[in-house]
């Protein structure tokens, strides 16, 4: 007595199962960047030789959860607790982290894995890791150079404002504030208590259109009366010039207060004119006892 049965479609479904098996190893080979699956708890089941170029590690070493060996000691601890929490909820798991290779040099990557799901049961992960060791220096030495150059403009004994066409300030570094009592919070203030003299608003705007309307010249010199805060008058000379801001035309001002030298000037103006006057008058006094001394 025997019996048969019509097996084709299985062998097509195991047939179709291998090619997709030998895709995925063809493609896990040649990947430029690391690739890991894991089972449904999450301990690593396989990595790609990229995936051990990058940790340093073996394939064998990165298997269950030897692959956290590989990751830097400051972030272990986030990334396995990390780690535990996306399985056990079989969400997607995005994250930064370095791995320290055993000669010492760093890697910084970035994880990214997507929960295999069959008939609505997780079965595992399977997820990429892509080097980012170069953006992270350049995003670490772009911080750098930001935090030198605010803490040169922060030192800068000088005004030094960015503002927008319609006169809100964008920003202001620390000499802003001491000089005219303006903070942060009355940037966007359009009725701000310190401001421009009103005699010299008009010597501002028109400074201003000026630098607009010029295509060829992209800064220039500006003087003007200030009120501050208190009330107190100030002498601000500088320069003006047109820049780009996050892809906005904006308008910077370096400026020196020189109220001290004003009144220096002002002073120096009465002394000379009351000399001119000293010697008007003594030279008419001279005058008049030559012509005395010439009737006698």
């Amino acid at each position: 007595i025997g019996a048969m049965m019509d097996i084709t479609d299985l062998k097509r479904t195991e047939k179709a199962f291998r090619e997709s098996q030998q895709l995925f190893q063809t493609l896990a080979q040649m990947s430029p960047v690391g690739i890991f699956r894991t089972a449904a708890d999450g301990n690593t089941t396989y990595v790609n030789p990229k995936w051990t170029e990058l940790s340093g590690l073996s394939f064998e070493e990165a298997l269950d959860d030897g692959w956290l060996n590989a990751v830097h000691p400051d972030d272990r601890e986030i990334i396995r607790k990390g780690w535990q929490i996306k399985t056990k909820i079989a969400e997607k798991s995005i994250s930064e982290y370095r791995f320290l290779k055993k000669d010492g040099s760093i890697v910084w990557v970035l994880g990214n894995a997507m929960p295999e799901i069959t008939d609505g049961k997780l079965v595992g992960y399977i997820g990429t890791i892509t080097n980012i060791t170069e953006i992270k220096l350049a995003q670490n030495e772009l911080k750098e150079s930001e935090e030198r150059y605010r803490t040169i403009i922060e030192a800068f004994p000088d005004i030094i404002m960015v503002s927008d066409l319609n006169g809100n300030i964008i920003f202001g570094n620390e000499t802003l504030e001491r000089l005219t009592g303006i903070t942060p919070e009355e940037y966007s203030n359009p009725s701000r208590k310190a401001g421009i003299h009103p005699d010299d608003k008009y010597i501002v705007n028109k400074a201003i259109e000026d630098l607009l309307k010029n295509k060829k010249n992209h800064s220039g010199i500006i003087e003007n009366r200030f009120i501050d805060v208190w009330g107190n008058l100030h002498w601000f000379s500088g320069t003006i010039s047109k820049i780009t801001w996050n892809n906005q035309l904006v308008l910077q001002t370096i400026t020196r207060d020189i109220t001290e030298k004003k009144k220096i000037e002002k002073e120096l103006d009465r002394y000379h004119n009351h000399l001119e006057l000293l010697v008007k008058e003594r030279t008419e006094e001279l005058e008049k006892l030559n012509e005395e001394l010439s009737n006698q």
